[in-house]
């Protein structure tokens, strides 16, 4: 039995920028593949995630409403997180702890809690 994710169990999760940089923790910019090149391309890849959309639905009644109903979310599969919700990274920590594959080997420490309990709060 093989599963292969479709466009539509892909979403991509877009960060609006903080301070110039989505993509910071701490102020510590966001670490960027050799590979990836410069200039504004690589800008945005940096301030968005492809994520699935079960193991967000699954999580959050609140992300499943958006990307099921006929809100901009679910024709666009692209969700907006605004500045003031979290960072790419803090979305990267909360998202580990919904994955099946990374959930058992999050460690939630006083660096990374307020990050994810702030995306657990605001899609709860």
């Amino acid at each position: 039995f093989r599963m292969s994710a479709t466009s539509s169990d892909v979403v991509t999760m877009v960060f609006e920028a903080v301070g110039g940089d989505a993509g910071s923790a701490a102020g510590r910019p966001e670490k960027r593949s050799k590979l990836a090149g410069s200039g504004r391309a690589n800008e945005r890849e940096a301030h968005e995630r492809s994520v699935s959309a079960v193991v967000l639905g699954l999580a959050s009644p609140v992300l499943k409403a958006m990307l099921a109903s006929g809100m901009e979310e679910s024709q666009s599969r692209r969700i907006k997180i605004a500045k003031d919700i979290g960072t790419a990274v803090q979305f990267d920590q909360f998202y580990a702890c919904l994955s099946p594959a990374t959930a058992r080997t999050v460690r939630i420490n006083h660096e990374n809690v307020d990050g994810i309990l702030a995306f657990s709060d605001y899609y709860q």
